[in-house]
């Protein structure tokens, strides 16, 4: 549920937080450039039904906002600032989940996003899925990357093309990183079910092989 916390700048911010029964295990959730919506809400759910002994922390970095319109939507995303949003999400990390085990997951923005806080956080993230993010390029920064990354894209996808997927498998193998990645034939953004280019099957196979991943490397398995 919503829950606020005041960042190390002394900025008043929220999160949408699902707590586990004693847990020291947490995913990150991070929503696409239409803030933390319905969809993103309910996903949080699903996945602490999916994933038991997991606390759920969707981290919102619009400060609030939410919107369904394209044009809102790209100004929000331009106006993060790494350093404020470095900040947000460890501030949320130190509030909600201090010395935890971290998985970070994002769609779309988000994705992006998940593969910076992996950055961020060194050993305690354990794992990293990315749902068609723009991802880091840069070998000199993938090299201090210390979780396995799982990519999930869409062949079909106008922004993350599969040329951009294979430079940063090339990034990722070069830097000597841990990446797996699946290309579905579908568009960009397809998991998400109010997006006219949702693929039901890919998705499914998608979330099976992410819930895989994610039980995996937090150690769910029994």
């Amino acid at each position: 549920m919503v829950q606020n916390f005041t960042t190390g700048d002394g900025r008043n911010e929220s999160v949408y937080y699902l707590k586990a029964v004693d847990s020291d295990k947490t995913l990150l959730v991070f929503h696409e450039w239409w803030g933390l919506n319905t969809h993103i809400k309910e996903l949080a759910h699903q996945f602490a039904n999916d994933l038991p002994g997991v606390n759920i922390l969707a981290i919102d970095l619009y400060h609030g906002q939410v919107t369904d319109k394209d044009e809102h939507a790209a100004i929000l995303k331009r106006s993060i600032s790494l350093e404020t949003a470095n900040e947000t999400i460890g501030a949320a990390i130190s509030t909600f989940a201090n010395g935890h085990l971290l998985a970070s997951i994002g769609y779309c923005m988000g994705g992006t996003w998940a593969l910076e806080a992996a950055l961020l956080t060194g050993t305690q993230m354990k794992a990293c899925v990315i749902y068609y993010g723009m991802p880091e390029m840069n070998v000199e920064i993938l090299k201090s990357l210390q979780a396995p990354v799982l990519g999930i894209f869409g062949e079909f996808d106008p922004w993350i093309s599969s040329a951009i997927v294979n430079r940063f498998a090339e990034a990722m193998n070069t830097a000597g990183k841990d990446l797996q990645y699946f290309i579905f034939p579908a568009q960009h953004a397809f998991f998400n079910p109010s997006n006219a280019t949702h693929d039901p099957d890919s998705a499914r196979k998608a979330y099976a092989l992410t819930l895989e991943f994610l039980k995996k490397k937090l150690f769910l398995e029994n």
